[in-house]
């Protein structure tokens, strides 16, 4: 049974009395021993005890311990001690779960400390949440783009990953002549944003979990934000998209439509609900279909979306679309009124070739993925209109999400705009995680 990898975070704290550190921690008579302190203790548990426990507890104290020490010794705390083990301290009394305590001065207790000391737990909990570290959610003051942050929030908590806040300030026009009034009225408007950037993270930072921050930035939308994306390290780029259902003509130039152009980072775009989860709701996305075109390019997306699913305990449908060469139905009806039988039959064979390589192609993509404990299936489906047979096969699966690159085969240096990549992203009403490819390809396997 391939484990779900979905863990719960528990913590506790109480105070340390003087002289009351850890025996082990070698800090008899030392400032802290004669101050006091506080221990905090995280304890990981497994959400499905029955296919799921922490493996190689050692070995996850060993990696965690030098993140945490060393962003311990950023914050100039010193760390008094560090205890690992199972629950009661005894490994085989409760094997499937992982208790951490940790010892600190006063001067270090606050919200940040719980929240990181989480994340930094969190971070290596399996090798391939190591692609998320940092999220970006472009914000605008609305509760529309709110909407992103449920998500993020619980993909950065799964992946120890850090939230990066923005929102670009945008000067307003006034009339001319009131150059005074104008610089006070756009200084009144950043100390809104800034405090509007500055709720949010606070909003965030109570959760726990996860560790956030937030910037103001001045500039073209979509320029700035992919600018700072790029300044800040971002590994995925969250955000809502405008419209319930199909996006609209308005699409066109937005900053959405703009940002999956430019951006070299996957791009998670999240379709507004009438009742969206709230900040701290785990999301259940348990399907993702990732369309494929047997290049290397589409294949690109397989590692974010991969990666993601890891996270979400989501399984794999691959899907294929191969259009028929020709209506061999029309054509036979044709062939009575002098069509070439010999032609007819040497279509129906290429594309039962085509078709052919295109499922075998799929069996081994699914199965080289299933050697990698992900549950996967995969369809080929022969139909004339690529992007409408992908939706329908989004909808008769049931799948929570698509992902797909944005350009394939043809992606001879420019986005696939108008084609079957665009075609998706506006006209579908499940989320998308898109990802322009970092170099050429086309070669079909």
């Amino acid at each position: 049974m391939t484990p779900s990898g979905e863990f719960r975070v528990t913590h506790r704290h109480h105070m340390l009395p003087q002289r009351a550190c850890h025996p082990g921690s070698g800090l008899a008579g030392s400032p802290l021993s004669a101050r006091g302190g506080f221990c905090l203790e995280l304890l990981l548990e497994p959400k499905h005890p029955e296919i799921d426990h922490v493996r190689d507890i050692d070995e996850v104290v060993r990696r965690r311990k030098a993140a945490i020490t060393e962003w311990v010794k950023h914050r100039h705390c010193f760390t008094a001690g560090w205890t690992a083990g199972t629950a009661r301290g005894c490994r085989v009394w409760k094997p499937r779960s992982l208790r951490l305590n940790f010892e600190f001065n006063l001067e270090c207790y606050d919200q940040e400390l719980t929240g990181r000391l989480e994340a930094l737990v969190w971070s290596n909990r399996r090798r391939e949440t190591a692609m998320y570290r940092t999220l970006l959610v472009p914000l605008d003051g609305s509760r529309f783009a709110e909407q992103a942050l449920a998500l993020a929030w619980s993909i950065a908590r799964r992946a120890g990953a850090r939230l990066q806040l923005v929102r670009v300030h945008t000067p307003q026009i006034y009339v001319e002549g009131m150059a005074l009034l104008a610089d006070t009225l756009d200084q009144r408007d950043r100390e809104q944003e800034l405090a509007y950037l500055q709720g949010v993270e606070q909003r965030i930072a109570a959760l726990g979990s996860v560790a956030v921050g937030s910037a103001l930035l001045d500039g073209a939308v979509a320029d700035a934000v992919q600018e700072h994306a790029a300044s800040c390290g971002a590994d995925l780029v969250v955000m809502t998209t405008h419209g319930r259902g199909p996006l609209s003509r308005f699409w066109l130039g937005s900053v959405a439509d703009q940002l999956v152009r430019k951006l070299a980072v996957p791009m998670l775009l999240v379709r507004p609900e009438e009742s969206p989860p709230e900040l701290g709701q785990e999301p259940r996305w348990q399907h993702i279909l990732i369309p494929l075109d047997g290049s290397d390019t589409a294949e690109q997306i397989l590692e974010p979306a991969l990666a993601l699913g890891r996270l979400l305990a989501a399984r794999f449908t691959l899907v294929r679309v191969v259009p028929p060469l020709v209506n061999l139905d029309s054509a036979a009806a044709q062939s009575a009124s002098g069509t070439s039988q010999p032609v007819l039959a040497q279509l129906q064979a290429v594309q039962d070739q085509q078709q052919a390589e295109a499922r075998a192609y799929l069996e081994r993509q699914a199965e080289r993925l299933r050697s990698q404990s992900f549950q996967v299936q995969a369809q080929m489906l022969a139909e004339s209109q690529v992007p409408a047979a992908i939706l329908e096969a989004a909808a008769a699966q049931q799948a929570d999400l698509i992902a797909l690159e944005t350009r394939g085969r043809r992606g001879l240096g420019r986005l696939l705009f108008g084609s079957v990549a665009d075609k998706l992203v506006r006209g579908s009403t499940w989320p998308i995680l898109v990802c322009g490819p970092r170099e050429s390809g086309g070669s079909s396997h």
